[in-house]
């Protein structure tokens, strides 16, 4: 069923079509394509939360908002959740990426070799040590190409900026944990169908 012009879709549904953009967009990486079925499958679910939120950080730090939010200036976290959250929380998960990049001014040449490395991860567990070896090789060859763009573009600056860029991976991981830990706590709330909904809609953002 269509949505009339005048409704706006829920955060489960904006959650919903940013995973498969997201998909899509991991799916047009070279080593995407040299990786088995099962490898492939294992990657993208680990890396996919991570990769959706730094694109809709980037989205938001691009229309200058100071909070990570969907194309309809919503922000990621229900409205139903904010009054079980603590201030300081709060202002974390929605607003500590988008500040981090604000910090670095990080550019868009920087963000698309910096969401390449943070794809790449030979890590995730379960993956084959082919799929490891490929994952492997093509994160040294985007970080190497994310170094030399350093060098050239901030000269005898250009190891602090890498350093600088990739400790935003960290900004990352600490995101998606502080998402698992708010899901978490709402846990202790009253598991009805209602809340069982909100925290499905915050898992997909």
């Amino acid at each position: 069923m269509k949505k009339s012009s005048d409704q706006s879709l829920s955060k489960a549904e904006w959650g919903f079509m940013e995973q498969l953009a997201t998909i899509e967009f991991m799916s047009k990486f070279e080593f995407t394509q040299l990786l088995d079925p099962k490898d492939l499958y294992i990657i993208i679910k680990a890396s996919c939360f991570k990769t959706a939120s730094f694109i809709k950080a980037i989205r938001s730090y691009s229309l200058k908002s100071e909070i990570l939010q969907y194309p309809d200036g919503e922000s990621i976290v229900p409205q139903q959740l904010i009054p079980f959250c603590d201030s300081s929380f709060l202002s974390r998960v929605e607003s500590k990426l988008i500040g981090k990049l604000c910090e670095l001014n990080i550019k868009e040449e920087e963000f698309l070799l910096l969401i390449s490395v943070l794809l790449c991860n030979p890590a995730a567990n379960d993956l084959s040590d082919n799929g490891k070896e490929i994952i492997s090789i093509h994160q040294k060859i985007y970080s190497s190409a994310l170094f030399q763009y350093c060098l050239v573009t901030y000269q005898q600056f250009g190891p602090t900026r890498f350093a600088e860029l990739l400790s935003v991976c960290h900004v990352i991981n600490k995101h998606v944990e502080d998402i698992g830990q708010l899901c978490f706590l709402f846990t202790f709330r009253p598991p009805t169908e209602k809340y069982k909904r909100l925290c499905a809609e915050l898992l997909s953002s």
